[in-house]
This record gives C-alpha cells, structure tokens and sequence, in this order.
C-alpha cells in the first residue's frame, strides 16, 4: 500500500508540472458548461431538457478523462522507454499500475464534482433549473454518479490493455473514445425509465463487478508479462 501511494504521489506531482495538461483539463470541464448554450432540436429528444442534457454530457466529458489519463500514463511509459526502469526498479509493478489507476479515479472525480457544481449554478442562475429539475430523482443521480465511477475504472482497465497492446496510441485514444460514447448512450437510453431501486441495485453491482475485474487484473499482473509488452 506504501508503494501505491508513493506512485500516487508522483502521479500528481507529474500532473502538476505539466501545465498544457492541466489547462487541457480545466478547459474540458468549462467547455461541458457550453452545452447549456446548444438550441433545442425537434429530433433530438435530450435537447429539450437542458438538465438531462448537462448530465448526458457531463458523463462524456469525466469519461474522457480515464480515455486520455490512460493512454498518457500507461502508454506513455512505453513510448517514452521508461516502462523498462519501472519494471527494474524495487516497487512492485503491481503496486505502480495500482497507484495509476487510483489517480485517474481521483482526477476522474474532481473533474465529476467540479462539472456539477458548475452546470447546477449555471442552471439555477440562467434557467431556473438544477439537476433535480431533469425529470428524475435524486437517487436515479446518484445511480448515475455510481455508474460513471463504474465507467472510469472500466475504461482505465481497458485503456491499459489497448495501450499495451497497440503501437499507435491515438488508434488506442479512438477505440476508448467509441467506448466511452456507446457507455453514455446506454446509460442515458436504458437507465432513465427505470425505478428508482433498480438503478441504484443495478448501479452497485455494476460498480462491484468493475472491481473485482480490476482487483483480480492487478492481482494477475507479474513484470514478466509486462516485458513481453517492450519493444
């Protein structure tokens, strides 16, 4: 656990320091405030509801950044030749890919929770309206927070197979990026006519699935595997 913290550590710390990333962050969270601006349109249903919309695209945009995060983290340890020091050095790699996934779950969140503060103080100031107002109940929201959760630590597992296992990142970016988009109109299509209880049942086994997937792949994970992925 010591070990994934000190990744975790370095994860932020290399984050901080890469101030192009940084803004490319912030102005991903304040473009999503942008849809509140897009006209309604007779053949596209959600248009007509500006605080669904928020949601919908919200989840699209916190789900772009396990997509990124990823390809960045992961893939760029192998483009940039320093998968082998990783795998040398005395942290067990196990413990390393652990740490990567826990930051992209905490940076996926900040940009989660910023995004709804946002939207609803854009909604309530200009609208009159808030999440709330979407035509759903709150733990229908709550679901959907959990779902997105879900998404992130399932899009940061696949992320990292595609990154190892493909040579040109941005096919790699693509590929999660299709996922990403299919994850939102699923979630969108499909949960939002179901009771209450169903969703949030639905949602927690969701969530637990995903983990059990993510525990059982790091605990799966052995640096000789991870050599045959150097080139």
């Amino acid at each position: 656990m010591k070990e994934c913290y000190i990744i975790l550590k370095k994860e932020i710390r290399n984050f901080a320091k890469r101030k192009a990333m940084v803004r490319w962050y912030f102005w991903i969270i304040v473009m999503n405030s942008f849809m509140l601006l897009l006209p309604k349109y007779d053949f596209i249903e959600i248009s007509k509801n500006k605080a669904l919309m928020c949601i919908a695209f919200m989840m699209f945009t916190v789900l772009l950044v396990p997509n990124n995060l990823t390809l960045d983290l992961v893939g760029g340890e192998k483009y940039h030749k320093t998968l082998e020091t990783l795998i040398s050095s005395p942290i067990d790699i196990r413990s390393a890919f652990l740490g990567k996934i826990l930051f992209i779950q905490l940076l996926s969140f900040v940009a989660l929770v910023s995004i709804t503060v946002i939207d609803n103080c854009l909604l309530i100031a200009f609208f009159q309206s808030s999440f709330i107002s979407a035509g759903v109940s709150m733990k229908w929201i709550i679901s959907m927070y959990i779902f997105i959760m879900a998404g992130i630590l399932l899009l940061a597992l696949i992320g990292s197979y595609v990154a190892f296992n493909i040579t040109n990142l941005k096919t790699g970016g693509y590929i999660v990026s299709l996922l990403d988009i299919f994850l939102v109109y699923f979630l969108v299509n499909n949960i939002r006519d179901k009771n209450d209880q169903y969703a949030i049942t639905t949602a927690l086994l969701a969530y637990i699935c995903v983990f059990i997937i993510a525990i059982a792949s790091v605990c799966l994970m052995k640096k000789s595997k991870v050599m045959k992925h150097i080139k």
